[in-house]
């Protein structure tokens, strides 16, 4: 048969999967008829992660946010979300719209596109046939996690999981004679240099796991060169993570830590992972018994399940896992393993994820020692690209005289994969209208108190509320005080107090009787309150009151279903 022309081997391994992934997120928000201005998410940690990127887009980068944390300061490097590759993905869009919602969306989605390229690049690395591999790439960008934090917990997007997983592959697969090209050696020191500098979580699960795979490969070969390289790699993650956290530990020393991020021992086992989860279809399926299984895992209201219940493989990496754990107990009748075989690494790579992740492992004897790292469950990206590694290579050894059957056979695991891997993006998408309802009536709020007050005006938010750790309160959500600045132009807002210093001052302000806060505010350059209806049982109509008769008589200034805004300026 007529082999592949290299055109259109490049075409499958990086044009078509990250266009296909784009594709299937735009048709799924509706197209043409998608406002992508609105967030796909807001509230909860989606709206810290908005803040952060609208910190970066409105002041340069993210490390420091004069308009909120009023009247003293907001340093958010103290809360050590050191997300600084997404943060630069976040900054390009910048440069194309100033507006945070349409700015974190194309990142999002340009993540999950980038996230097939580098899946298909590292299976490529491994030996994997450029149709496989695109294909194999696309399920990994939509894998289910991904999907499922979203910009919720932006920094989980796994488009930079695939370079040292690659890394750890390579290492665990070579034999003596590999000899790997400089270039991909570079691009692989990059990739984990990058890993480094952004999420430590990915920093942390792809050193543990490049060490696995230095130590599965040298005790096999014996090689040096493996042993240099693997070093390298190590050493890329490792310093590149000391760099990264160095500015927070500096604005530690000059700040202090903020409360709550501290992280408990036995936390690892409350966030750890869990086989049943890997296993178990994604929630809402289509498919009547798979949505069966789902309802009877709930109804099942097993202990310990937190985040750790988003962990899904999906149906393909599901039974890949199966028969990739298989490929280490059951004894197969096979030709021996060719040199280059990658199922045995992923097999052993993909067990090591296992034994350090799940409840009881090898992570929580870690947090003994350092109990920094929790959401062990986080792993499970990690996971779903060395068993998508061995259905690649599986895909590749059934079809290898037939070519055609290959690409029929990818096009089929994208059918099913998709169909059944998108429905927490259907769940995202099916929110979108009362999102984009909510979000454009929060935008001509602000867009009217912003007309009258003058320009760099502070605003004091009540009711007072923690951060980090905010559990909402009454019918206010978790970090509900972001909002307001998400939208807000040229104002500044009391919220977050995240140091110890702002901390105190609105501890200080929250003993006070309320009928003095109005003169102390003012005093402090505060121009204006706003009260959040949604805080109070009685939606905000006695605190709006009590300060409306206080000394200074603070008058409204503009109201709406959720806020009410007292004007603290003198007549």
């Amino acid at each position: 048969m007529r082999a592949i022309p290299p055109a259109a081997g490049r075409l499958a391994t990086w044009g078509a999967p990250p266009a296909l992934v784009i594709l299937v997120v735009w048709l799924t928000f509706g197209g043409p008829a998608w406002d992508a201005r609105v967030p796909i998410a807001v509230g909860g940690d989606a709206s810290f992660y908005l803040s952060q990127s609208k910190t970066t887009l409105d002041h340069g980068w993210w490390w420091w946010n004069p308009s909120q944390g009023l009247p003293l300061e907001y340093p958010p490097l103290i809360f050590g979300q050191t997300t600084n590759v997404d943060q630069v993905l976040v900054w390009i869009a910048g440069r194309f719209t100033s507006d945070v919602g349409l700015a974190v969306n194309i990142t999002w989605i340009a993540m999950l596109a980038l996230s097939a390229v580098t899946a298909a690049w590292g299976l490529r690395r491994l030996g994997v046939s450029a149709v496989s591999a695109g294909a194999a790439g696309v399920l990994f960008a939509l894998s289910p996690l991904a999907l499922y934090r979203h910009i919720g917990h932006m920094s989980l997007v796994t488009y930079l999981v695939p370079l040292p997983a690659t890394a750890a592959m390579l290492l665990a697969s070579a034999d003596r004679d590999s000899v790997w090209r400089r270039r991909d050696r570079v691009i692989l020191g990059v990739g984990c240099a990058l890993v480094g500098f952004n999420y430590v979580y990915n920093a942390f699960f792809g050193a543990a796991l490049v060490v696995s795979g230095l130590a599965i490969g040298f005790a096999r070969t014996r090689s040096r060169p493996l042993l240099k390289s693997g070093a390298v790699w190590l050493g890329a993650i490792v310093l590149a993570t000391a760099l990264n956290l160095l500015p927070t530990q500096l604005a530690w020393r000059q700040h202090g830590m903020p409360l709550g991020i501290e992280h408990l021992t036995t936390e690892s086992e409350h966030y750890g992972l869990k086989i049943r989860h890997l296993l178990t279809p994604v929630y809402h399926h289509w498919f009547p018994p798979f949505k069966s299984w789902v309802d009877a895992d709930t109804a099942a209201a097993f202990p310990g399940e937190t985040e750790n219940r988003l962990s899904r493989l999906g149906a393909i990496a599901a039974i890949g896992w199966l028969a990739l754990m298989a490929t280490l107990v059951v004894p197969l009748r096979r030709e021996p393993a060719t040199a280059g075989d990658p199922v045995p690494a992923a097999a052993r790579l993909a067990l090591v994820a296992l034994l350090v992740a799940t409840i009881g492992g090898f992570g929580s004897l870690w947090s003994l020692i350092s109990p920094a790292i929790r959401g062990y469950n986080r792993i499970a990206p990690f996971i779903a690209f060395f068993v998508l590694v061995a259905v690649a290579a599986w895909v590749d050894r059934f079809t290898r005289p037939r070519r055609r059957v290959r690409v029929v056979l990818c096009a089929l695991l994208l059918v099913v994969g998709i169909s059944d891997q998108s429905a927490p993006l259907r769940g995202l998408a099916s929110g979108a209208p009362g999102m984009a309802v909510m979000w454009h009536d929060l935008d001509a709020f602000v867009a009217d108190l912003e007309a009258r007050l003058p320009a760099g005006s502070a605003i004091m938010q009540f009711p007072l509320r923690p951060y980090p750790n905010d559990p909402g309160t009454e019918r206010m959500g978790v970090y509900d005080h972001f909002l307001p600045y998400l939208v807000s132009r040229h104002l500044r807002w009391s919220f977050p107090p995240l140091s110890g210093r702002q901390r105190d001052w609105q501890a200080e302000i929250g003993r006070l009787p309320s009928r003095d806060w109005p003169v102390l505010l003012t005093r402090a350059g505060f121009r204006a309150i706003l009260i959040d209806r949604a805080g109070y049982w009685d939606r905000g109509q006695s605190i709006a009151d009590e300060l409306r008769a206080a000394p200074g008589a603070p008058v409204t200034l503009v109201e709406n279903h959720r806020y009410i805004v007292l004007d603290l300026r003198r007549p």
